[in-house]
């Protein structure tokens, strides 16, 4: 394993959208003969118990691959291999992400076309802190249900998990889907009150299918949002108040939820 500073961790994380373990773990590979789980753990400096998710996210990611099983051993691909594999990988998700935009963009210009008939209220929020107040402020507000699709994108939700708590008490339910189910549950589970809750009003599932975030809330406003990968944060965000569209996103959710992971805690 080759040494590295910090700068260069960050660039290989921000260069092919990986996660700090995940770009541990890939240095630690870099330049070894094949390794076990418990070689890459005390290289990488990662929780072993963190590391079978993360290989198994770099196997998907073509960055890696698996030697043998017996013990399992893992190798960092040719740099010139992996640069192929991440490259066609993004180029893949940004078309994803394109084709669920324009598909977002359809469903507008309907909407738009029935404004005739039915009154529609359709917001522009900018800035990162105005678009977390509006969405907590409307989820507080709930009254039966709210949805949530994350994409991959590396927006923290997770740390406002702890204002619905008093939305759960009132007997709101809440499905949320991410795309990281072991690292969003390691956050989830530090909060005591919200334990209670899970696999009952509080249901969470992960898929990676989600290219759009996106929020339905009683099935009446609509949040769709757009990121910023590389700083972490909203761009900025379109809020829907219409019952036809959110029923529509509705049934999009319902969609990705009938294909997630399922974990049970």
């Amino acid at each position: 394993m080759f040494s590295y500073s910090e700068k260069s961790l960050r660039k290989l994380m921000n260069g092919f959208m990986l996660s700090e373990y995940e770009a541990k773990v890939y240095l630690s590979l870099v330049g070894c003969e094949p390794l076990t789980v418990a070689e890459i753990s005390r290289l990488s400096m990662v929780p072993r118990s963190k590391c079978y998710d993360v290989l198994r996210s770099l196997e998907a990611k073509g960055l890696v691959s698996h030697t043998s099983l017996k013990p399992l051993r893992y190798q960092a691909l040719p740099v010139r291999v992996a640069v192929e594999n991440r490259v066609n990988q993004l180029v893949k998700e940004f078309n994803d992400r394109r084709m669920m935009i324009e598909d977002v963009g359809r469903e507008l210009e309907m909407m738009l076309r029935n404004m005739d008939s039915r009154r529609v209220e359709a917001q522009l929020l900018k800035d990162s802190r105005v678009i977390f107040q509006s969405l907590m402020l409307d989820i507080l507000n709930a009254k039966d249900e709210v949805l949530i699709a994350k994409s991959k994108s590396p927006v923290i939700l997770e740390d406002h998990c702890r204002r619905v708590i008093d939305v759960l008490k009132r007997g709101v339910k809440i499905k949320l889907l991410v795309h990281s189910i072991q690292l969003f549950m390691d956050r989830v589970l530090e909060m005591e009150d919200l334990k209670k809750y899970l696999n009952n009003q509080l249901q969470i599932g992960s898929t990676d299918l989600v290219q759009q975030p996106f929020s339905i809330i009683d099935e009446e406003i609509t949040y769709i949002f757009f990121t910023d990968i590389a700083r972490r944060e909203f761009l900025f965000a379109i809020r829907v108040e219409d019952r036809v569209f959110a029923k529509q996103m509705k049934t999009m959710f319902e969609l990705l939820w009938g294909r997630r992971l399922i974990m049970q805690y």
